[in-house]
């Protein structure tokens, strides 16, 4: 089989290819690789924001109140503004370096930009925060799951109650067979069914919130709270709820008019309705339960409510037909890191996949709540991707000499983004796995 067969395979997202110099990106047409059938760009602007939104919110967006938790509301909303507003940014350096190199796959702008080393170093970046969004959803669907089981169709001791056996049981069939298709446009319905899924989880915040009645016994609660613990625990989850970066170039690719204009307004849309969805999930979520709420906020809800028995069934569903779309990505990572120049074939297809199931299963059983996930992604993979990465990729391809002001927002997110990875990830380190709270 040929090489331009097993390319397909190899690239997650839709993208041009570029030369064996890594520096001048060929056309598609000049490649074969667009077909006499393929449709050309014809996503508009609300299309373009849809599926941003669809790549950017999941399931980090449960464990947001629990950062107000830890530095109280105020300073909570600000640094989720702050959050915001620095991805949204760095979102913008981008998609202005994709639209002048005509690349639209992450890796592939890194090795345009930089070189071969700085493309791999994306993809294990990229691999690393696929890995981690999968084993959230995971953990959600053992934690949800049983309790849907235990009232409807299962007593407390039955098998149906067992996080272990749900999450294997649940891997098995159906997710591993979609994360085995060839095609990623196979997929593309699962993005949109999880994005309604979380706008179900905020209903049911919103909803439920002057019907629990906590009256806050526990602990005060906080406007600010100025306590550096809390603060670098909490900035990682922020920082993990606004990775939309991965799948903005793909989005760009189908993008119909893609300028300067329309770019910004697509992302800046996408940033603002994704941020005021955690702003309402993070208000309601902790006010319900006060500094008492936990890593996964609808854990804290009763267990029987109709509700948010349905809730969890949402959400479990959501992760199951997102799992397979991440996990597709990150085996096509794999393809291009060990396999680039090798023909399809369906037998190491199943392989990586089953590779890839059998670690998610393993961190899913073993990480007890999403937050941990959620905080080690957020403070090495998603400020790599959000960060690191768009900082350098703009420094090349879009500065000239003499424009200092480029140079100047180019090493900000730069050096943000290591100093942010090496505080966060040894407060992690110290509080989580240490166990040194």
């Amino acid at each position: 089989m040929s090489s331009e067969t097993s390319s397909e395979e190899n690239s997650p997202l839709l993208k041009n290819s570029i030369n064996t110099s890594g520096k001048v990106p060929v056309s598609d047409n000049e490649m074969g690789m667009i077909k006499p059938n393929e449709e050309p760009k014809v996503a508009g602007l609300f299309s373009s924001i849809s599926n941003l939104s669809n790549g950017c919110m999941g399931a980090g967006i449960l464990s947001l109140p629990f950062v107000f938790s830890g530095v109280g509301w105020a300073l909570g909303i600000i640094l989720l503004i702050l959050v915001g507003f620095l991805s949204w940014g760095s979102l913008q350096l981008l998609m202005i370096a994709t639209t002048k190199a005509k690349i639209y796959e992450y890796e592939e702008l890194a090795k345009y930009a930089w070189g071969k080393k700085f493309g791999i170093f994306m993809k294990c970046a990229i691999f690393g925060l696929t890995l981690s969004a999968s084993t959230t959803y995971l953990i959600i669907i053992g934690d949800s799951f049983p309790v849907v089981f235990k009232n409807f169709a299962a007593t407390e001791h039955s098998i149906l109650t067992s996080r272990t056996f749900v999450c294997l049981i649940l891997m098995c069939f159906p997710i591993f067979p979609l994360m085995n298709m060839r095609k990623m446009d196979h997929l593309k319905f699962s993005s949109s069914l999880s994005f309604v899924s979380v706008c179900y989880i905020v209903l049911i915040l919103i909803i439920s919130f002057p019907s629990i009645n906590l009256h806050f016994t526990s602990h005060p609660i906080y406007a600010f709270k100025w306590d550096y613990v809390g603060i670098l625990k909490g900035i990682p989850i922020l920082i993990f709820s606004d990775s939309a970066h991965i799948v903005s170039l793909s989005v760009m690719k189908e993008f119909r008019n893609p300028n300067r204009k329309r770019i910004t307004i697509a992302s800046s849309s996408t940033m603002i309705l994704c941020n005021l969805m955690y702003f309402v999930a993070s208000f309601f979520g902790f006010f319900t339960f006060g500094a008492d709420v936990q890593g996964d906020v609808i854990s804290g809800y009763p267990k029987d409510k109709l509700s948010i028995i349905f809730a969890r069934f949402v959400l479990s569903i959501g992760g199951i037909v997102s799992i397979p779309l991440f996990l597709f990505v990150a085996r096509a990572s794999v393809n291009v890191l060990f396999f680039r120049n090798k023909p399809f074939s369906w037998v190491r297809n199943g392989l990586i996949s089953l590779g890839l199931a059998v670690i998610i299963s393993v961190l899913a059983l073993t990480v007890p709540q999403i937050q941990l996930v959620a905080d080690f992604c957020g403070a090495t993979f998603c400020v790599a991707t959000i960060y690191i990465a768009p900082g350098f990729i703009y420094l090349k391809v879009c500065t000239k000499k003499g424009e200092t002001k480029k140079k100047i927002i180019s090493w900000f997110y730069i050096i943000f983004g290591f100093c942010a990875m090496i505080v966060c990830t040894t407060m992690v380190i110290i509080t989580k796995v240490l166990k040194k709270d």
